[in-house]
């Protein structure tokens, strides 16, 4: 009976948070492939730019607000629910302000800096997109808490289906439209999903006017940590990005920026499995210990690498077309980025699962610093990849990042709790058969039919 309840979890819940993922991947790749063919590569490039820093901020308010509140309102007595979430949206708002603060001093600089102007009236408008963020990410650490999958679904697709619904009749109908246009219909499609959110979850929403001093601490302690992880890990995977920016032009991040999309669809499972396999995770550890956390990386990896590897290798092999097809002519650079893209994909399941085995075993503080040497080291790699390589220098300093963290961190995660990577690759070969006899006698159930 507890293995049914358990693969009744994994399956509902994964399948939500998979769903959550494709859409925000299906809607991004649409919009990425119309906006491609709307903006002049310099245009595009300066959306591209604006977004990934809107995206670093809001993931910044993810570190430091849901973990912390999904980590302490599991463990904790009901009693403590209110006081809890209370606590936390009080840090959510002080973060917000800091936010605003930071974004409306450092606007003009960072739109001087990649030589793009037009980045000062989008950023002026992602502050009413900040302000909005304070219920979206509220609302959403309550429904992972309360390993509610359904309400983040929705809300999601929300916002993906509002800012395509711009972009789709603008392209259908030819309107044309400045950046700042665009930066309106992003606010939109937030303040849009934070409704949808809000249904989905009121009846788990609790608030209290009596702050709690130890709980403002507590969470504020442990929210540093993943907080310093979250900006490290954004500024990873953003740096390449950035510094294509500030040292080439924007039109070379246009040149970047498929290779990067179409490598982002295979982090899906990934980033899915994570934010079902960490409260799940933290719920048994504390019961079972470093057994239950070994066993469930090395499937967790194991699955995950079974799943990409073939995605990988075909689009490897078949990189040239699926450029083509994705961006037209003249990214014939891309093709080359794009493989390097894909086998430094193939990495991450392994280093993503170590932050999150860490973070639930409330090794936080070590995970941070783990994240924080990987964005060093891929910044002055970069520098000097760029310098020398051009627009591809980025794409190498993103594959030796990975592969020297990768290192490290198997060797400390084996000392840590016995993980071995033979029996990573066991089960991974091990579900690749099971899938393949069940794909197998499906075609023969059909054939007999």
């Amino acid at each position: 009976m507890i293995e049914k309840i358990r693969a009744s979890y994994w399956l509902k819940s994964g399948s939500l948070a998979l769903l959550s993922q494709l859409s925000s991947v299906f809607f991004g790749f649409i919009n990425f492939y119309i906006l491609l063919r709307i903006l002049d590569k310099n245009g595009f490039g300066v959306w591209t730019l604006f977004i990934s820093v809107a995206t670093f901020m809001e993931l910044i308010k993810n570190g430091f607000i849901t973990s912390p509140l999904v980590r302490y309102s599991m463990s904790q007595e009901k009693g403590q629910y209110t006081t809890i979430l209370s606590a936390s949206l009080l840090l959510n708002c002080i973060v917000t302000g800091v936010q605003i603060i930071i974004i409306l001093s450092l606007s003009f600089f960072i739109s001087d800096l990649w030589k793009s102007p037009e980045l000062e009236s989008l950023f002026l408008i992602f502050v009413v997109s900040t302000l909005l963020l304070i219920p979206a990410t509220h609302f959403s650490a309550i429904q992972q808490a309360n390993m509610n999958f359904k309400g983040n679904l929705y809300a999601n697709i929300t916002r993906q289906f509002v800012f395509f619904v711009f972009v789709a009749i603008s392209y259908g109908f030819d309107i044309q439209f400045e950046l700042w246009q665009l930066g309106i219909a992003h606010s939109v499609s937030i303040l849009i999903s934070v409704f949808v959110a809000y249904f989905n979850v009121k009846h788990l929403l609790s608030f209290s006017l009596s702050f709690s001093r130890k709980w403002i601490g507590e969470l504020a302690q442990y929210g540093k940590y993943t907080f310093g992880t979250n900006i490290s890990s954004t500024i990873l995977r953003n740096v390449d990005t950035w510094m294509i920016g500030g040292m080439l032009s924007a039109s070379a991040v246009t040149i970047y920026n498929p290779a990067v999309r179409i490598a982002n669809i295979i982090e899906v499972p990934t980033i899915s499995l994570s934010s079902v396999f960490f409260p799940k995770l933290l719920s048994r550890f504390t019961t079972e210990g470093n057994a239950v956390a070994k066993d469930m990386y090395e499937k967790s990896v194991g699955i995950l690498f079974a799943f990409l590897f073939p995605v990988v290798l075909v689009t490897v092999i078949f990189a040239a077309p699926i450029v083509q097809f994705v961006a037209g002519d003249g990214f014939e650079e891309t093709v080359n980025i794009l493989r390097i893209a894909m086998i430094t994909g193939l990495i991450i399941p392994f280093n993503r699962q170590v932050g999150v085995t860490l973070d639930a075993m409330g090794k936080a503080k070590t995970n941070f610093y783990f994240v924080l040497r990987n964005a060093t080291l891929n910044i002055v790699l970069s520098y000097f990849y760029i310098r020398y390589f051009g627009v591809i220098g980025a794409a190498y300093g993103m594959l030796t990042t990975f592969v020297l963290s990768f290192a490290y961190n198997q060797y400390y995660i084996n000392k840590l709790i016995g993980v071995n990577l033979k029996t990573v690759f066991a089960h991974a070969f091990s579900f690749q058969k099971k899938l393949f006899n069940f794909v197998i006698d499906f075609a023969k159930t059909k054939l007999k039919r």
